[in-house]
């Protein structure tokens, strides 16, 4: 028995319309989740990007209780669904994947700064020589470096604030005036860091 041309078209019309269907359900899904992660990344981002002078501030209080020979004990953490949303994200949209890719590293070198940071503090709070010069330097080296690499991240997160479609991510000209102007306002808190640690 020999098909027609028109027997194979019947045959196989349906197979590449389910086809079509399972295609367009796959973007429309990915499409969907894209969106709901950025607005939920935006949320985050805003928050964190608007934190940037109470972040760097904490940290200069910090390093200035050190160097005037006290010590004051900082809490701050990361939200680690920064991380996660954006690998997430950087895989949904390959366009802007690099964008993300830059928040990640960021959010990463801050991560790992914040954790050094509080080692010198366990280091510090755990010693008989509160005067310990070497301890009291590199704590106000790197609350310095953390801070430093946190305003480099409120500027990341401020590029994919920009990528995101406005009506997800609510990120007004307002919103981004002040989050530029509080990195400048780090910026120049960052000038007025303690260099060292000269106590004997």
């Amino acid at each position: 028995m020999e098909l027609s041309t028109l027997d194979i078209i019947k045959l196989t019309f349906p197979f590449l319309i389910a086809m079509l269907v399972l295609w367009l359900k796959n973007r429309l899904e990915r499409y969907w989740d894209m969106r709901s992660k950025q607005k939920t990344l935006s949320k985050l981002l805003l928050n964190e990007a608007g934190d940037v002078l109470a972040f760097v501030g904490a940290l200069k209080r910090s390093a200035d209780s050190v160097a005037d020979g006290n010590f004051t004990l900082v809490s701050i953490k990361m939200p680690i669904m920064v991380e996660y949303l954006s690998k997430d994200l950087a895989s949904l949209d390959n366009e802007n994947a690099h964008i993300y890719g830059d928040l990640i590293s960021h959010f990463q070198v801050c991560e790992e700064g914040l954790s050094r940071l509080f080692r010198f503090l366990e280091t510090r709070a755990a010693s008989k020589d509160k005067n310990n010069i070497d301890i009291n330097a590199a704590l106000i080296a790197q609350s310095r470096a953390t801070a430093r690499d946190y305003i480099n991240f409120s500027a990341s997160a401020l590029s994919v604030l920009e990528i995101i479609p406005q009506s997800i991510s609510q990120l007004s000209d307002q919103a981004t005036r002040k989050i530029k102007k509080d990195n400048k306002g780090a910026e120049q808190i960052l000038v007025t860091w303690p260099e060292n640690y000269n106590r004997s």
